[in-house]
């Protein structure tokens, strides 16, 4: 039993040495990590084939290939996307799609006393500026302020350089600006 022992030292000894020539501890554990998940893979795969072969089929092939395609991960996200999908039936038309609709297509109190390119952005005060969509004292004053210290404004996209006047607010205001 002595014998075996050195044996199998004097292996782990040489493999030690070798390895270190080429990997690093921690590397040469991660590559044995995965050599072991390769070696076990492939013997569950052949393990399966030896106990096809040696037990008596239960069921037919048509049934097996079933049965491998709903295993699947491809069949079971499939199934997940069907399920999902049929969901938004149960939904009453009326109810969210109609209400969306209307959010986005309403005006708001502000915009329904507006006519469209009627605000000179150049030439405005800040309550001109307080009549557009989301525009309240404090935005139009930083507005006026901005053109006081910048000069007169080139362009209408300008006003997004304005501190608090994003994509979504510029949009609102939009149609109602003009340059002059």
């Amino acid at each position: 039993m002595a014998r075996f022992s050195d044996i199998i030292q004097n292996i782990r000894e040489r493999v030690k040495t070798l390895s270190s020539r080429f990997f690093t501890p921690k590397e040469f554990r991660s590559a044995l990590f995965f050599l072991g998940l390769g070696i076990a893979a492939l013997l569950y795969r052949g393990g399966s084939y030896i106990v096809r072969e040696y037990f008596p089929k239960t069921i037919s092939e048509d049934e097996r290939s079933i049965q491998h395609t709903n295993d699947s991960v491809f069949a079971l996200l499939s199934k997940r996307a069907v399920i999902e999908d049929s969901l938004r039936f149960w939904i009453p038309e009326d109810s969210l799609d109609h209400q969306e609709h209307i959010r986005l297509t309403s005006k708001s109190k502000k915009e329904l006393n507006l006519i469209e390119h009627s605000i000179a952005i150049n030439t405005a005060d800040s309550a001109t500026f307080q009549q557009l969509p989301g525009i309240g004292e404090k935005m139009a004053s930083r507005i006026v302020q901005y053109r006081t210290n910048r000069g007169k404004f080139r362009h209408l996209h300008e006003l997004m350089n304005v501190e608090g006047i994003g994509d979504q607010k510029y949009k609102k205001m939009e149609p109602y600006l003009k340059l002059y």
